[in-house]
């Protein structure tokens, strides 16, 4: 039987391994809340790669932003 403290000792180490030891060996996963959309993400690595240039990256996020402020303004009542 084990005892209270193996017992605390176990339950520490699966708060801190939630996918057990091999876990390590898993990729790690990211998501982005609330920042950058995918798609201004995907410009910004298409800048970096050099497929867009600066004037291209800018006009882009530019619509980007615009439509997401369109999405987001409520409509008006008449």
């Amino acid at each position: 039987m084990m005892s209270d403290h193996m017992l605390f000792a176990c339950m520490q180490a699966d708060a801190r391994l939630p996918y057990g030891p091999l876990g390590f060996l898993e990729p790690p996963t990211v998501e982005l809340e609330g920042g950058l959309s995918k798609e201004m993400v995907s410009l910004v690595s298409a800048y970096l790669a050099g497929q867009i240039g600066i004037m291209e990256l800018a006009t882009q996020m530019e619509r980007i932003r615009l439509q997401r402020s369109v999405q987001q303004t409520p409509a008006m009542e008449t």
